[in-house]
């Protein structure tokens, strides 16, 4: 299976912070009464950053390694990285500690450090303008990719897709409008289920359904449903019914 770019991204920004993280952690927790003087911080700091940078490095690699990587996780991990940023900056503008030159250099190397982890975590999920603010600046209409689903085997290639559709949706702008769910019919029989992503237009929806990382997953679906997949475009909020009799009133004058 080739995961998306952008979550293979994610997790390998993901395993160095845990490393860095390990690393200082174990040195801290481990060598800290070395470490107190030539720093100037007291050894019992030195080993509570070490007691918590020892789990936060876990953690990261727990969430590197599950079998998805949700934007929900990632911006926690960035909100960690930025505390912490701005714990270390209180530090030493706060008068809390007197620490040697020395102490000051690491200080202010590990936080930007983290300040580097932080960008590259937080650019990996940076959502991309949303289809009213694109259709908004550009005056164009948003295309809607519409899926109808019959007779769909539910086993662990559909719960695989499911995992990774939205990492290949995230590039193209696309959002899901509606996903499945209840229906209630008002006329006729339906069956089946009722897929609509949006997409801010054509070109990004036809981008995103012959982008390499959908083609990989795309198998998953077609194996265990049937269906028709099409591209529609919208209107605007302004369109009224007869917009389209010109074009009706001139199709029947072709077939005349």
């Amino acid at each position: 299976m080739n995961e998306p770019q952008a979550i293979r991204r994610t997790r390998q920004v993901f395993l160095m912070d845990a490393a860095a993280s390990g690393v200082m952690g174990f040195a801290l927790l481990t060598i800290a009464g070395l470490l107190s003087a030539p720093f100037g911080i007291p050894a019992v700091m030195l080993r509570g950053v070490g007691i918590v940078l020892l789990p936060f490095a876990a953690w990261l690699v727990h969430l590197a390694t599950r079998p998805t990587v949700g934007a929900g996780a990632v911006r926690i991990v960035v909100a960690c990285n930025v505390a912490w940023v701005v714990a270390s900056v209180l530090v030493l503008v706060g008068g809390w500690l007197s620490p040697t030159a020395i102490g000051t250099s690491f200080i202010v190397a590990q936080a930007a450090a983290v300040a580097v982890f932080a960008w590259l975590e937080g650019t990996s999920v940076r959502t991309p303008p949303t289809t009213a603010k694109r259709m908004e600046a550009t005056g164009g209409r948003s295309v809607l990719a519409v899926g109808h689903l019959r007779n769909v085997a539910i086993g662990p290639e559909i719960a695989e897709y499911l995992r990774w559709i939205d990492g290949t949706l995230m590039p193209f702008g696309g959002h899901f409008l509606v996903h499945g769910g209840p229906t209630e019919s008002l006329e006729g029989t339906w069956t089946g289920d009722l897929v609509i992503i949006e997409f801010p237009d054509r070109e990004r929806a036809l981008g995103w359904y012959h982008s390499e990382a959908y083609q990989a997953i795309l198998p998953l679906r077609t194996r265990n449903a049937e269906g028709e997949v099409v591209l529609v475009d919208t209107v605007g909020p302004s369109h009224r019914a007869t917009d389209i009799l010109p074009d009706l009133e001139m199709a029947v004058d072709l077939v005349g």
